[in-house]
C-alpha cells in the first residue's frame, strides 16, 4: 500500500487506486477453519474470564474475613 501512495510530505492513496485493489477472499474451507479457530479462542477467553471472576470473588471473601467486613 505504501508503494501505491503518491504525494510529498503526506503521501496519499487515491480512490481510483483503492477501487482497483483486488482483495483475495479465502476459500470456504479456509474461512471455516478461521472461524473455528476464533471460536475455540473465544471459548478459552471466556473460561479465563470466568476463572478470574471466581478468584476475584474468593479474594473479596478472604479480605472480608480478615478485615471483618
Amino acid at each position: 500500500m505504501v508503494g501505491l501512495s503518491g504525494g510529498g510530505a503526506q503521501p496519499n492513496i487515491s480512490q481510483n487506486i483503492i477501487r482497483k485493489l483486488k482483495i483475495p477472499v479465502p476459500a470456504k474451507d479456509a474461512q471455516k477453519r478461521i472461524i473455528d479457530m476464533f471460536t475455540r479462542e473465544q471459548v478459552a477467553i471466556q473460561a479465563n474470564n470466568d476463572l478470574v471472576n471466581v478468584f476475584n470473588t474468593q479474594i473479596q471473601e478472604r479480605i472480608a474475613e480478615v478485615w471483618g467486613k
